[in-house]
């Protein structure tokens, strides 16, 4: 509930279609009385826009984006007070990658300077996907599809069960009494670099006999370890997920627990 915010907290919020489907994934911080900063990794500018956009009914709202005007450089090294972003930049408070740190929103005319001085440096998106994977913050939809329901997905914290109605919360409310989702997505680990694409078959072996368990969403892998690091979808079935799984005859192993 981001009204409940105070000023430099930051929450993680997801948008829900009214089936209670994810259309965006946010990192929300208050930054004054009613103004907040939103953060994505996932999406255009114009999906993430029309994601937020259906939540404006009654109250006068303006959205301002800053994709083109602005950069995101992230540290976990504390910001000094001597660090200046100017009247239209944000330091603020956020675990990107599972550390605490600090997300820093400045001019596209500052960054070069503010990004020396942090000591930042830019990495490429197959280095931020593997630190995405092993702090269990996935990106909608590079990481996962916005076609799942949002109680498949690993972010029960995403959403507030106690605030008053929003969209999708009834989809949400009503799977949750259910108990138990009939697919369920869960970070998965193979050593060395398999097939596996979008769409590739996961499978269990139960005896003698191999069985269906799923199938890979998205899959990056990590030379500095030698894993390919895929996020499945995957029955919810506990021997499903007890594991190990199978993709194109490499065993792996599920990192989540049920």
């Amino acid at each position: 509930n981001i009204r409940d915010l105070q000023g430099g907290q930051t929450v993680v919020a997801a948008a829900l279609t009214a089936q209670g489907r994810v259309t965006g994934l946010f990192q929300v911080t208050s930054i004054g009385p009613d103004r907040f900063l939103l953060r994505s990794t996932g999406g255009t500018a114009e999906e993430l826009r029309s994601s937020i956009s259906q939540f404006i009914v009654a109250d006068r709202v303006e959205i301002a984006d800053l994709s083109s005007s602005h950069r995101l450089l992230h540290t976990t090294r504390p910001p000094g007070p001597e660090l200046s972003v100017g009247e239209n930049g944000w330091v603020v408070p956020t675990a990107r990658f599972g550390a605490s740190g600090w997300d820093i929103v400045v001019s596209i005319a500052e960054s070069a300077g503010i990004a020396a001085e942090m000591g930042v440096e830019e990495i490429d998106s197959n280095l931020c996907a593997v630190l995405r994977f092993d702090a269990a913050l996935p990106s909608v939809p590079e990481d996962v599809p916005s076609d799942l329901l949002f109680t498949e997905l690993p972010l029960e914290h995403a959403v507030s069960f106690t605030k008053g109605c929003y969209v999708g919360q009834e989809a949400v409310e009503r799977s949750t009494a259910i108990g138990r989702v009939p697919r369920t997505v869960r970070r998965t680990v193979f050593q060395g670099s398999p097939a596996a694409q979008p769409g590739a078959s996961l499978s269990l072996m139960d005896g003698d006999t191999e069985r269906p368990a799923g199938k890979v969403l998205s899959a990056v892998y990590d030379a500095a370890s030698d894993r390919t690091l895929c996020y499945a979808h995957l029955k919810n079935d506990e021997v499903v997920l007890r594991g190990p799984l199978r993709l194109a005859g490499v065993e792996g192993f599920i990192l989540d627990e049920g």
